[in-house]
């Protein structure tokens, strides 16, 4: 801090502090000067966004005597603390998300433009719009990799915070144990899951009373994923939370494959938290990606369900590093420049290797993910001060979608086939326009909030008060309160 000058005006030069550099903000100035004076500061047209703004409106209400033995370096502190994302981002993203599929499988179910062949041959208005809806309806699988990378982050986040202020020589079981981590993520995932099966068991046996050909008969290619398998067997597999792995899904609640999925990395994260702890983040998704390797050659040999469940560790580990990095143990530098080739990446794999092209699992889904992981460290790590602003904005908005999320991707399809098969016990096929698969979408959502409302939110995760950085605003000294991130059960 330099103050000169006579006895109207000090020019001050603020250096930037010698801080840790997870608490520095992206692109401010390393020095600034701003003249203080009261009736000056008074008159000054300083941008609100300006270094020099937060400085006058701390000084503008000071005496000469008390604004000259300011200690600047301290009010100029907050300046460069850096600002994040609030992570009420990830639940409006989980949301949206889940809505996505909502919409792939209604299009699939009530919507006759989702046939391959349905506009072969047609030049007209409704071919080119069908084709579009089609093209942007094929991907929800896609959806799923982004559920994975967030429910990597909000369930590393807790530890990766704890794991900042870690005493050297501390055990593991003072950053998690084992025993609550697992009661956590039985009572969230658990009592939604045993309604979504008792749903699925009451609607498909209504739609099989109503249209009992469309559950038992030959199914097209576009719907050849929903099941209808109600055997003791299947229903002991799900309940141990096991669909597609060992045991087919129940009935027609296809979406419950993920939820296996997720069971099987929260089962190997204690060993990423180990790594990380004493090894580092480059090293647990090292680890990760060192077993995807391994597990694709063993696929090539035998198709066994862990091998690609261990593919997809990798996913759900790169959100982990996410939350590494946003709490301040790594840094990821430059990650403005990595956007424009994972757009134009996710670009490409939708032109040029179609989603369902190759199986589950494959390499495809690594570089899907990777695309998806780079926006998303983008978002949360180095958004600028505008698009922070929107995006915390429209997640304020959104947020009821992001609450009821799980419940309405645990719901939907059996709800959407239940609404098929009404249809079809008195049409030949799906209608051309799109009035029902609004219908179903909408109704859908409807029905995700209620069960949300009836059961799950009794046993979502406290959100308890801290206290946060500024919410899209690269503006110090305002700090509101912002929640923690619900972990993702999706």
């Amino acid at each position: 801090m330099d103050l000169r000058g006579g006895p109207h005006t000090v020019a001050i030069a603020v250096t930037q502090p010698s801080v840790p550099f997870r608490n520095r903000p992206p692109r401010l100035p390393k020095t600034f000067v701003a003249a203080v004076h009261r009736t000056e500061l008074r008159r000054s047209n300083l941008p609100s966004a300006h270094p020099g703004c937060y400085v006058r409106n701390r000084l503008a209400g000071l005496s000469w005597n008390r604004a000259r033995k300011t200690d600047l370096t301290e009010i100029a502190q907050p300046l460069y603390r850096r600002t994040l994302l609030d992570l009420r981002v990830l639940d409006a993203l989980r949301g949206l998300a889940a809505l996505y599929v909502v919409f792939c499988h209604a299009g699939a179910l009530l919507w006759y433009g989702f046939v391959p062949s349905a506009w072969a041959g047609e030049n007209g208005l409704d071919a080119i719009v069908g084709r579009i809806v089609h093209g942007l309806l094929d991907y929800s699988p896609v959806a799923v990799l982004l559920f994975f990378l967030i429910s990597g982050f909000c369930i590393h986040y807790r530890q990766a915070r704890a794991l900042t202020t870690l005493q050297p020589g501390a055990r593991s079981s003072q950053i998690l144990s084992l025993r609550d981590f697992a009661m956590r993520r039985l009572r969230r995932l658990y009592p939604p899951f045993l309604l979504a099966l008792v749903l699925t068991a009451g609607f498909d046996a209504l739609g099989s009373h109503l249209n009992d050909a469309f559950y038992n008969g030959p199914k097209p290619d576009q719907i050849s994923w929903l099941g209808n398998s109600h055997a003791l067997q299947t229903v002991l597999g799900n309940l141990a939370i096991q669909s597609t792995l060992s045991v087919p899904t129940f009935g027609t609640d296809s979406p419950l494959w993920s939820l296996a999925y997720e069971f099987w990395f929260y089962a190997g994260y204690p060993i990423l938290l180990l790594v990380t702890a004493r090894h580092g983040s480059v090293s647990m998704l090292g680890l990760t990606g060192l077993c995807a390797v391994v597990a694709y050659a063993a696929s090539r040999v035998s198709d066994v369900w862990l091998t690609y469940v261990i593919m997809t560790w990798c996913v759900w580990a790169a959100g982990a590093v996410l939350a590494e990095a946003y709490v301040g143990r790594i840094r990821l530098p430059g990650l403005r420049w990595f956007v424009l080739p994972a757009l134009v990446g996710l670009g490409l794999l939708t032109q040029r290797a179609p989603y369902h092209f190759g199986g589950r699992g494959q390499p495809k889904d690594i570089l899907w993910a990777c695309c998806l992981a780079i926006l998303l460290a983008y978002i949360l790590l180095d958004s600028p001060p505008r698009l922070a602003t929107a995006l915390e904005r429209t997640a304020r908005r959104l947020a009821w979608l992001g609450h009821i999320s799980y419940s309405l991707y645990l719901v939907h399809v059996p709800w959407l086939a239940l609404l098929a098969a009404a249809w079809f016990a008195s049409h030949a096929g799906p209608p051309h326009g799109l009035e029902l698969l609004a219908v179903g979408v909408a109704s859908s959502i409807a029905l995700g909030g209620a069960c949300w409302f009836l059961v799950e939110r009794h046993y979502m995760t406290p959100r308890t008060t801290r206290t946060a950085p500024a919410v899209g605003s690269r503006l110090a000294g305002d700090r509101r309160p912002s929640p923690p991130p619900v972990p993702s059960a999706v």
